[in-house]
Parts: C-alpha cells; sequence; structure tokens
C-alpha cells in the first residue's frame, strides 16, 4: 500500500489529507493543516480588505 503522509505546505507539519487549492502563480493544490488554513484566511481576509480599499 502507498500510503503517503501529508506534510503541510506552510509549517512542514503532518496534515491531515486536506488538500485545498491555494490561489498562487502555480495553481497547486497543497496540504494544508488545521492551524494555517485559519491563518490563510485571517491572510486572506486581510489582503482582501486592503485590496477593496485601493479600488474605491
Amino acid at each position: 500500500m502507498n500510503t503517503k503522509i501529508l506534510k503541510c505546505s506552510f509549517c512542514c507539519s503532518p496534515a491531515r489529507s486536506v488538500n485545498i487549492l491555494i490561489q498562487s502563480q502555480y495553481d497547486k493544490s497543497k496540504s494544508i493543516c488545521d492551524k494555517c488554513v485559519k491563518e490563510a484566511n485571517e491572510i486572506m481576509k486581510a489582503h482582501n480588505y486592503s485590496n477593496d480599499n485601493k479600488n474605491k
């Protein structure tokens, strides 16, 4: 059986089999752990907020 231990693409700790698509210039799906998902969500919120303000 070929079981690969997934590592979080960001902090390298073991991740569950959570493959999500990160919007990057490569658009590769990455494995990510719950902690980094939360952090990424916060960063994306802040990023989107600053982008919204620039467009007005």
